[in-house]
């Protein structure tokens, strides 16, 4: 019994293994792995063994609740422990070489290849950093990298989290941004469909900050389930609006000149005025997209043109077809004496007649190169004439202005209100000098231009002629002598006149109209003459256009808000005013790189928020 109860204490101790021998002195010993433990008279030590002492401990203490020596032995003198003697296993027989074991730091790292020198390359998952791996080099110093690699791989219920958190900590701080400035903010919404066929809505805010800087925050971008009605579009607007706290501080909504649109934002507007929450009784709130505006312009005209520009269309497409027909382009254009540059032929998209305009301008730079491949090429036959040249040089001149007002107009930068007087009133300048041009094509263009202008653009829209009052170089003066220029306007000189003595009115105006912040500037300050701020503003000089081109109207009325409060304040709100949806069609370009077709099946709001994280931190 002795030998079975020693191994049952002894076996759980790691290490030890052995087998029970009778000695020649009638004793008996437990041989293991590290000693003997022997049953002598008189002896109980332990030699060259490391058995550790809680077995000793056990031993010597009997337990009712621990199985031990004690328990079976009599006497505790004759446990004896020798030296230490290995045993000799039975030989067993060779086992099967197994497949080396792959290292765990392979999760974190791919194989690239073999580099230069011939030895096999890794790169950290992670930071893409690359080591080598092959001949002498190990993995050592892979897991270095990895103790120390930035980078964090987190689990995707993590990211979830660390987006939200992120969303609504930038969320509340914008809207506390906003709800400090005294001024109201000025909307743009517009609609976009992604390659999934989803529609989404984005709805952007626009205001003059503390610091005196135009920002542009977008609120929301958003699944917007059909249907698309007027209805639909003005409930998810005001629902965002309500969630930033920014219902009662609305001044104005531009949109592009969808139907859908001219509904919607007709039942915002009686939302809005139900508790008074517009201005003017929201006569100015709906601004109409210029550039969309421009776009609709400028495509009427094109259809006339559309026979004259069709030879310069298929010249390009010709040469671009492949790239044996674009190398003998480019011999003819360093043969014509050309100079090659960075813009290339470009093909127009029928849809977007800026392209039109760009097509046009290249063909032109490389009028040379294609009469030349005209005279080697026998299959080349839509070169245009000389004539043909020559119109289309009077066309690319009769766009350039509008491509340029484009341009100015769509800026995300600056304000823009204060630009609109001037490039509509350029702009139909521009159109009545041009129907009496020499060239039937142009004449023909200006004509179905101007009908569709005047449908837009027949009344000047009063609240963005007041930006043009608000940029000290062009003030009132200015408005008067564009009136006076145009014949047909010359009548509405009585409007404008009767701005300034509107705002020194002393009656009280009945309706909160965007006169009253002229008329109660009298009330609040006055000079020593008793004139109102806007008089005071009014009857300084204006800023010479010339000297101050560049001038920062912002920052103009940063210096002097101090003489001005009142009137600052209300340029705070017009020159706020978006007067394009444009530049704020990016967002949408954002968007199709986030909204691919396999995140586009990710939850909508997670999504929305993982967009608008990125857009204002990337604001930020």
């Amino acid at each position: 019994m002795w030998p079975h109860k020693v191994k049952q204490v002894l076996s759980p101790i790691e290490g030890f293994e052995g087998r029970i021998v009778d000695r020649e002195n009638g004793g008996i010993e437990f041989e293991y792995a590290y000693g003997y433990l022997s049953r002598e008279k008189g002896a109980h030590h332990m030699i060259g063994s490391s058995l550790d002492d809680s077995l000793l401990e056990i031993m010597e203490t009997p337990s009712p609740s621990v199985i031990n020596a004690s328990n079976v032995i009599d006497d505790w003198d004759d446990i004896e422990i020798l030296e230490k003697k290995p045993i000799e296993k039975e030989s067993e027989p060779p086992r099967k070489r197994g497949k080396k074991e792959t290292s765990n730091v392979w999760n974190f790292f791919k194989k690239i290849g073999k580099g230069a020198d011939g030895i096999q390359g890794a790169a950290c998952i992670g930071c893409k950093q690359e080591f080598k791996t092959g001949g002498t080099y190990e993995t050592s110093h892979l897991h270095r990298h990895v103790s120390s690699c930035n980078f964090v791989s987190y689990h995707d219920k993590q990211v979830v989290s660390d987006v939200k958190k992120i969303y609504e900590k930038e969320k509340e701080k914008l809207k506390q941004e906003m709800a400090r400035i005294p001024n109201r903010v000025c909307l743009t919404s517009d609609g976009w469909t992604a390659c999934t066929s989803e529609g989404y809505i984005c709805l952007t805010a626009h205001f003059v900050d503390e610091n005196w800087k135009l920002r542009s925050i977008i609120l929301n971008f958003c699944r917007m389930l059909p249907p698309h009605t007027g209805v639909e579009l003005s409930n998810t607007i005001l629902n965002c609006l309500k969630e930033w706290s920014l219902e009662k501080k609305v001044f104005s909504l531009t949109l592009d000149n969808a139907s859908s649109n001219d509904n919607m934002q007709d039942i915002l507007k009686r939302q809005l005025c139900l508790n008074e929450d517009l201005l003017c009784d929201g006569n100015y709130f709906h601004i109409r997209c210029s550039a969309h505006i421009l776009n609709l312009i400028v495509q009427e005209g094109l259809k006339v043109a559309s026979d004259a520009l069709h030879k310069i269309r298929e010249s390009v497409k010709y040469v671009k077809a492949s790239d044996g027909r674009m190398q003998k382009f480019d011999d003819c254009v360093r043969e014509s004496g050309g100079v090659e540059t960075g813009l290339g032929v470009r093909l127009d998209v029928t849809t977007r007649w800026n392209s039109t305009y760009l097509m046009l301008e290249s063909a032109l730079h490389y009028q040379k190169a294609f009469t030349r491949l005209n005279l080697i090429d026998r299959n080349y036959k839509y070169c245009p004439s000389v004539e043909e040249w020559k119109r289309a040089t009077k066309m690319r001149e009769f766009l350039e202005p509008f491509f340029e007002t484009t341009n100015l107009i769509s800026g995300s930068k600056y304000p823009t209100s204060n630009l609109y007087f001037m490039q509509v009133w350029k702009i139909e300048c521009m159109l009545n000098a041009s129907l009496t041009n020499e060239d039937e094509v142009i004449r023909d263009m200006a004509h179905r231009m101007k009908v569709k202008f005047d449908k837009y653009w027949s009344e000047y829209s009063e609240v963005l002629a007041f930006g043009a009052i608000l940029d000290p170089r062009s003030k009132l003066e200015f408005l008067q002598f564009c009136y006076s220029e145009i014949d047909h306007l010359t009548s509405e000189l009585g409007f404008v006149g009767s701005l300034k003595s509107t705002a020194g009115s002393e009656n009280p105006i009945k309706t909160d109209n965007v006169f009253c912040r002229f008329k109660k500037f009298k009330n609040h300050t006055s000079s020593s003459a008793g004139k109102s701020e806007l008089d005071q503003y009014l009857d300084e000089a204006a800023l010479d256009s010339d000297f101050y081109e560049d001038l920062e109207v912002l920052q103009y009325w940063k210096d002097v808000q101090k003489r001005f409060p009142h009137l600052s304040i209300m340029a705070r709100d017009v020159l706020s005013i978006p007067i394009t949806t444009v530049a704020f069609e990016s967002a949408f370009s954002i968007g199709a790189c986030v909204l691919t077709k396999y995140r586009s099946s990710i939850l909508p709001e997670k999504m929305m928020k993982t967009l608008l994280r990125r857009i204002w931190q990337k604001a930020n």
